[in-house]
């Protein structure tokens, strides 16, 4: 298990990074139009399957050789993905 410091890195670059670049930039593309209906803009997330908790439950992942770190990340980005959306 990684240390919380180590956790604490990959959160602030894989959740918080992608969260703070997306609330830098709103404001600009709802200024500019994007979002209305003759302007619509959709955020991408790059995340992965191992951010999917019903797959690791599934038994499609070795979850005993992943990191849990990095796939609690992707999980959470997948879910602030879903709440700015």
């Amino acid at each position: 298990m990684a240390s919380y410091d180590e956790a604490s890195k990959v959160y602030r670059a894989l959740v918080l990074g992608p969260t703070r670049v997306l609330e830098a930039v709103l404001p600009s593309l709802v200024r500019g139009g994007a979002g209305r209906d003759e302007h619509p803009f959709t955020v991408v997330n790059i995340s992965s399957g191992l951010g999917s908790i019903s797959r690791v439950m599934g038994g499609d992942f070795n979850t005993l050789s992943m990191d849990c770190v990095y796939r609690s990340s992707k999980a959470a980005l997948n879910m602030v993905g879903l709440h700015t959306g």
